[in-house]
């Protein structure tokens, strides 16, 4: 895996995959759109599972702001599939990608940290338990790094630009999609970035 450290203002990286749907997803055909890519661990992962949820829920919102959701897991089609396809009762309706190889996570110097790992971790252990336990999001099946700690990037509508950062992202955590939200509204009202 080549790994490429991004920060806030470089261009995003060009990507065309399927999607486990069959689509063909082209981060080109967004402009003009915010578009979230969020990376996250393997499909089976209890934290996945609650952040996949929680981006289905927030997806109207995020709409109704201009923004597109693209998701990036590192598991098969296959697991993906069993694992939040067909367990979730919100499907979600953004495309996921299944990314085994961590190929497109290079490509956003997305990388597996013990540290980051850990500190992922320990810091959203009160997440885990609601997504075991009260939402029903069970470990099932390891196909990914432990240790990668989930990232996201709001890249801009029109230059394809990030304009946001979350490494060790707390996509469960409602502070995060206000930052989310606030990042949309500073770069539509001022561009800034």
């Amino acid at each position: 895996m080549t790994v490429h450290k991004l920060s806030v203002g470089d261009n995003a990286p060009s990507f065309e995959l399927k999607a486990i749907d069959g689509r063909q997803i082209n981060l080109d055909d967004y402009a003009g759109r915010y578009v979230l890519v969020a990376f996250l661990r393997y499909a089976g992962c209890p934290w996945c599972n609650l952040a996949v949820h929680r981006l289905a829920v927030e997806q109207p919102l995020l709409a109704d702001n201009g923004c597109e959701i693209i998701t990036f897991i590192q598991s098969q089609p296959e697991s993906i599939q069993a694992n939040i396809m067909d367990r979730h009762k919100l499907i979600p309706k953004f495309p996921i990608i299944a990314d085994p190889e961590m190929a497109v996570y290079g490509e956003f110097g997305v990388r597996p940290s013990v540290f980051g790992g850990l500190k992922h971790a320990i810091s959203n252990l009160p997440s885990w338990l609601q997504s075991v336990y009260k939402e029903g999001y069970a470990q099932t099946s390891v196909d990914g790094n432990l240790f990668l700690a989930p990232a996201t990037f709001l890249i801009s509508p029109n230059d394809q630009k990030i304009i946001r950062i979350d490494r060790e992202s707390d996509l469960y955590d409602h502070a995060s999609f206000t930052k989310l939200y606030d990042a949309i509204a500073d770069h539509g009202i001022h561009g800034i970035t």
